[in-house]
């Protein structure tokens, strides 16, 4: 029974879980229509798309743990129907050969037993022993019954978990269909981007546009505070830096960028931790890096952007290594600013 109400709560945390991810799925699907309605902005569409995919993919993978759990369920739900069964009839066969044997002997009473016997102590002693038989066989009938109840459970529950699972491989294969929907519409779009000049013209524009925002955010945290650099900072997620700090040609563009942090590619759902202790002072959402998260390590700032999830709010203390949120489908991009100057933050790394 523990096993079940465990499990039961497993599917109401899937259920929640997938009914924020579809929640947010909705607002960015709703954020595209908008979009669609007034003056084409490309670096928006890109970060909402961006959003999407990275949702779905979310959706993806909880809808792959729920139906990995749900297989562990059943099996484990056979495995006791089985046993069950084996059980209930090892009970019937011990019932039936205790009919045989009670219908062999003739009943017999007190003073056929004593006459049969000839000593009291021993014909009482023989309808002591009849009478634990009996009782051992009507417990034998009850734990039957129990059992065959028991076993009426399990299969119920089973059924409702088969359908489950076959609900669940169906909302995945909805769910994939859908992120290979967005990621065709991206693509198509980067490449609409990238072979018009004037739409890559603009598209470059309104980046270096959404770079002035995070850097006025930045600096609106730093004011009036005293700039200080730190002593070491851990790289945020295990993984490879594939764009380095600085000026680098982007091949998606095909233009001189400057990278005013590094980029570092991670299996998509891998832990994002905070790179040195601070307080959380800005949680949000800015187009062309996503999901941002800053943390001010008192004078000097790190800077976590394109985050699939975030883990924590603003106005959180956090400690050098927690948990602050999940890599994306796209590489981290981590920013570290000595008051509102970027700096490279490889030379800080532990």
């Amino acid at each position: 029974m523990i096993l079940f109400l465990l499990a039961l709560e497993s599917l109401q945390d899937y259920r929640r879980e997938l009914e924020r991810i579809n929640d947010e799925i909705k607002k960015v699907e709703e954020s595209l229509k908008e979009l669609s309605r007034r003056e084409r902005s490309y670096l928006k569409e890109i970060s909402y798309l961006n959003e999407q995919i990275d949702l779905y993919r979310r959706k993806v993978e909880v809808l792959r743990r729920q139906e990995r759990d749900l297989r562990d369920e059943i099996s484990i739900l056979r495995a006791r129907i089985d046993r069950t069964r084996r059980e209930i009839e090892d009970m019937k066969q011990k019932l039936n050969r205790g009919a045989v044997l009670m219908y062999r002997m003739p009943p017999r009473n007190i003073w056929q037993l004593l006459l049969e016997t000839g000593s009291f102590f021993d014909s009482y002693e023989k309808e002591v022993l009849l009478a634990s038989v009996m009782s051992y066989y009507r417990s034998l009938v009850k734990r039957l019954r129990q059992k065959e109840e028991e076993l009426t459970r399990l299969e119920k529950v089973l059924h409702l978990r088969l359908s489950r699972l076959q609900k669940t491989r169906r909302n995945l294969q909805y769910a994939m269909a859908d992120l290979k929907k967005s990621r065709t519409r991206k693509e198509e779009l980067l490449r609409k981007i990238r072979a018009n000049r004037r739409i890559k013209r603009n598209y470059l524009r309104e980046l270096e546009a959404s770079r002035r925002r995070l850097l006025s955010i930045i600096e609106n945290l730093s004011r009036g505070k005293k700039a200080k650099r730190p002593i070491s900072i851990l790289m945020p997620v295990d993984g490879k830096i594939v764009t380095p700090f600085g000026k680098v040609r982007d091949r998606l563009y095909g233009t001189v960028i400057e990278n005013k942090g590094v980029d570092i590619r991670a299996p998509y759902g891998s832990p994002v931790k905070a790179a040195s202790s601070g307080k959380v002072v800005y949680v949000g959402w800015v187009e062309g890096y996503g999901n941002i998260v800053i943390i001010d390590g008192g004078g000097y700032y790190t800077v976590y952007s394109q985050l699939s999830e975030i883990l924590v709010g603003r106005g959180d203390r956090v400690a050098k290594g927690q948990v602050i949120g999940r890599v994306g489908t796209r590489p981290l991009h981590f920013e570290l600013r000595i008051g509102r100057k970027a700096v490279n933050p490889v030379d800080y790394f532990e």
